[in-house]
């Protein structure tokens, strides 16, 4: 049995993972109505995920939430390279392909069909969504928002916070909490 912190969209696509894995399921979320135990809160002797896509949301949920309890989770039809570590809270959703040499940091979402590169650094609370690709040598540091179809060219460096367009082509670094949008990716404010 585990437990899915937050009911909104992201975590029913968590909890498809988690359903492959043959878990059963409760969701605790603020919103009765889409929960099964109530209100987020301290899931003690429970194993459980974050179940928010935002990271300042997910960060806001793990304040609430027994550390010790934070399951990692990888669908069966997910790849995962050699030497690749996934600390406590990890998803990795169908389709996922993480290279070699990826470490990928706690909380941190990797989504449908997403392609991770070799020698990848992925901090804690990062969320990358569908179909997003990273290249080879890139650090992405924490409450990172990779937006769906987004590619990240080889050797860079995605600071603290930022969110990154759907679609966007990022061909340089980005800053500590910048917005870039395009092809290529450039700053939205």
């Amino acid at each position: 049995m585990i437990a899915i912190l937050g009911a909104g969209p992201h975590g029913r696509e968590i909890a498809e993972v988690a359903r492959v894995l043959g878990h059963d399921l409760f969701f605790y979320d603020d919103d009765p109505d889409v929960a099964s135990l109530g209100p987020i809160r301290l899931a003690a002797g429970r194993p459980w995920v974050a179940g928010a896509a935002w990271p300042e949301v997910r960060r806001k949920i793990l304040e609430q939430a027994a550390p010790q309890e934070a399951a990692t989770l990888t669908h069966p039809t997910a790849t995962i390279g050699t030497d690749t570590r996934l600390e406590r809270g990890v998803v990795v959703a169908a389709g996922a392909h993480l290279g070699i040499n990826v470490a990928v940091g706690e909380h941190a979402h990797v989504g449908m069909g997403a392609t991770v590169s070799r020698d990848v650094r992925i901090g804690g609370c990062v969320t990358l969504c569908p179909n997003s690709a990273v290249a080879g040598g890139v650090i992405i540091e924490d409450d990172v928002f990779v937006g769906i179809g987004a590619v990240i060219a080889h050797e860079l460096v995605i600071a603290a916070g930022a969110l990154i367009g759907a679609g966007a082509v990022v061909v340089e670094d980005v800053a500590p909490g910048q917005v870039v949008v395009g092809n290529p990716a450039r700053p939205l404010r």
